[in-house]
């Protein structure tokens, strides 16, 4: 999620300075060092504004390092007293808000944050705790741990972070980490190793069947480990339970106890919803037409695995397989059926129809 390009490294280093550009008066001390770093603060920020748009982030770095220093020059050595500080920090934040006008303007601001959602940490305080910013900045790349700790520990912002970036679960607090929406937002990752945030599920949340099976559901083809792997033992012996998970995903079955993987109830329960799952099942089912044309009615690929070379020779289950899964699977065919007419014309069918579609 982060930009690593040098480009926006520049551009990082460029707000560092400028951030800490707008509080180096602290270091005036008498009202004639002030109105002397101001001269240099109005120059240097004339070309800083102007590289800026000309999109010369590696100069515009470089010209802040150049203005941090020179202000160090300018302003004296003895510490300012409270009053000054006070008046330097307004002052400041005036100048802030004269280079980046969008700071404290929600509609430059969204406007900005939807080039590069970091830029949330320059905005002004009241912006900082608006929902709309909030959202948006997430939603261009923000990191979670930007935001005010107190939003941090927010329910409703976490589930706003991870719905953009479900690897942002590692910034959440530990404290939410055990929350049982927070953990399923998590899982909404394309990596299957978000899985592993499961981890800092509970007993009660393991043992809890409708939350194993929606976990079941956002990440079902999830392997070493599964969501099958963070349930229960409870739930792993108990049949009720295996019947529910088998008809969000076959293949759980696999994983289930031998004791489940001979029940024809659950096979037919668990092919009906993925007939790959056979591949897992005994040589019995492997060789039983009733369940091998059930499994090929939901996957044609079935065709490929290690099935009774005799259903391979059967023209109703190669038939029903090649317009299920496509010509691809006509290695499967048997060499009694490698002239059939039928299965020869359904074959150019099916490959005529592929290359329209690729077309």
């Amino acid at each position: 999620m982060f930009h690593t390009s040098l480009h926006s490294f520049a551009i990082l280093i460029f707000q560092t300075f400028t951030e800490l550009n707008l509080y180096m008066y602290y270091l005036c001390s008498t009202e004639d060092e002030m109105k002397r770093a101001n001269k240099v603060r109005v120059f240097l920020n004339h070309y800083a504004i102007s590289l800026w748009r000309w999109k010369t982030p590696f100069i515009t770095a470089l010209l802040g390092l150049i203005f941090t220093s020179t202000l160090l020059v300018a302003c004296g050595d003895e510490p300012a007293p409270d009053s000054k500080i006070s008046s330097a920090m307004e002052i400041a934040e005036k100048n802030k808000q004269s280079l980046f006008p969008w700071v404290d303007d929600k509609k430059l601001a969204l406007e900005e944050l939807k080039k590069r959602g970091a830029n949330y940490s320059m905005l002004s305080k009241k912006l900082k705790k608006d929902k709309q910013i909030i959202q948006v900045a997430l939603e261009n790349d923000m990191p979670f741990y930007m935001l005010d700790e107190k939003l941090r520990k927010d329910k409703a912002m976490i589930l706003m972070a991870l719905k953009y970036d479900s690897s942002e679960f590692r910034s959440v607090d530990p404290v939410f980490k055990k929350d049982r929406d927070v953990l399923l937002a998590s899982l909404n990752d394309s990596y299957d190793s978000a899985v592993k945030n499961l981890e800092f599920a509970p007993a009660a949340l393991r043992k809890d069947g409708d939350f194993i099976l929606d976990a079941i559901k956002i990440k079902p083809k999830a392997k070493s480990p599964s969501i099958f792997d963070y349930a229960d033992e409870s739930l792993k012996k108990d049949k009720a339970f295996i019947q529910k998970a088998v008809q969000v995903y076959g293949r759980v079955l696999c994983e289930a106890g031998e004791i489940f993987k001979k029940d024809k109830e659950l096979v037919l329960l668990a092919l009906r919803q993925d007939g790959m799952t056979l591949e897992c099942l005994s040589e019995k089912f492997r060789k039983d037409k009733e369940i091998v044309k059930i499994a090929i009615k939901q996957d044609g690929a079935v065709l490929l695995l290690d099935i009774d070379p005799e259903f391979r020779n059967d023209k109703e289950l190669v038939m029903t397989a090649l317009k299920q899964a496509g010509p691809y699977i006509s290695a499967g065919i048997g060499p009694k059926l490698s002239s059939d007419k039928d299965i020869k014309n359904l074959l150019e069918e099916l490959v005529n129809k592929a290359k329209a579609k690729a077309q």
